[in-house]
């Protein structure tokens, strides 16, 4: 269990088999001396953590989903580039036949294929932009399991402060705060970052919407009746 929450931080020790801090470092096996009903602030900053973490995990979900759909995108995007060299094709050769009636079909079919293709690059772009935003969000979450961790490690060394404990004599309060304010200020940065990140998809969904209205509006109005 300790190596899988370690695994999911970004450079911070997990508590969970011992605490690292610039201030030292704290054994978990220490706190068992310290009274249960004195553990609760420890308690709260390891339950903060493990929320952290757990978010952690959706974002790199997230993550994976954004990359396979901007696979599937370009695939599309792929077919949608195929159609337009076609129906210039047969643009071509309707232009050579003579025949007007053909040539006008092939042109709008031209027409109509460059509008898929816009439709399909619109997508892509959007796709990206959300692939950008769930780096982003990935970025940001592994940020806050630090700040979390280092809540924890604060918390940790208070408990065994309090209980008395010399192992953590030359250690220093003032480290671990430190050490907090320092990756509550990187996480800060970083949901800066990740609300850029959704301005940009919300741009791309936008210009993905306009040109599906685009081709929508281009649709021949079947007969009535």
């Amino acid at each position: 269990m300790a190596a899988a929450l370690t695994a999911l931080g970004s450079g911070s020790a997990c508590s969970h088999g011992g605490t690292t801090a610039s201030a030292g470092t704290i054994n978990e096996q220490w706190l068992a001396r310290v009274p249960e009903g004195e553990l609760q602030g420890v308690e709260e900053a390891r339950a903060g953590e493990r929320k952290a973490r757990d978010e952690l995990v959706r974002a790199r979900s997230e993550q994976t989903d954004a990359q396979n759909m901007l696979k599937v995108t370009k695939a599309h995007q792929e077919k949608a580039k195929a159609g337009v060299a076609a129906a210039e094709s047969k643009a071509k050769a309707a232009q050579k036949s003579g025949n007007a009636a053909l040539l006008q079909q092939s042109r709008d079919n031209v027409d109509r294929a460059n509008e898929m293709k816009s439709v399909s690059d619109s997508r892509v772009e959007l796709a990206q932009a959300k692939v950008e935003e769930a780096n982003a969000h990935e970025k940001l979450a592994s940020a806050h399991v630090d700040t979390e961790h280092s809540k924890t490690e604060l918390a940790e060394y208070d408990a065994l402060v309090a209980n008395g404990d010399t192992r953590v004599k030359n250690m220093h309060r003032a480290n671990f705060q430190a050490t907090e304010a320092q990756k509550r200020s990187d996480e800060l940065a970083l949901k800066a970052e990740y609300s850029k990140s959704q301005e940009r998809v919300a741009e791309a969904q936008k210009k993905y919407d306009e040109a599906r209205s685009t081709l929508q509006a281009s649709q021949p109005t079947p007969p009535a009746g």
